[in-house]
């Protein structure tokens, strides 16, 4: 049987990412969209953008993610549940002793 991928065309696609320009951002906050799949789809994409988001942890966030903190305003509550906590050497002179951080 002869190698039937070796004869596939070479379909090399950069994954390199650009970065999003505050120019971009703007451009994007002004656009009205006439479909209301893609005007939320710009709004999520908008919020990730904003607030450092990642997508799974965009959609897992509910009502009960939002409190009021010390200057009043509302501010997104939520712990990040692949953060591992580590041991870390804290320096040469502490002699092996490790902290968690």
């Amino acid at each position: 049987m002869k190698n039937r991928i070796s004869r596939l065309p070479n379909t090399k696609i950069s994954t390199a990412f650009k970065r999003l320009l505050a120019g971009n951002l703007a451009v994007l906050l002004n656009k009205e969209l006439p479909v209301p799949r893609l005007q939320e789809a710009k709004d999520i994409h908008l919020f990730m953008a904003f607030t450092g988001y990642a997508y799974k942890y965009t959609l897992n966030l509910t009502p009960d993610n939002i409190a009021k903190f010390f200057d009043g305003e509302d501010w997104i509550v939520k712990n990040r549940k692949d953060t591992v906590p580590r041991k870390r050497a804290l320096a040469s002179t502490c002699k092996g002793n490790t902290e968690e951080i």
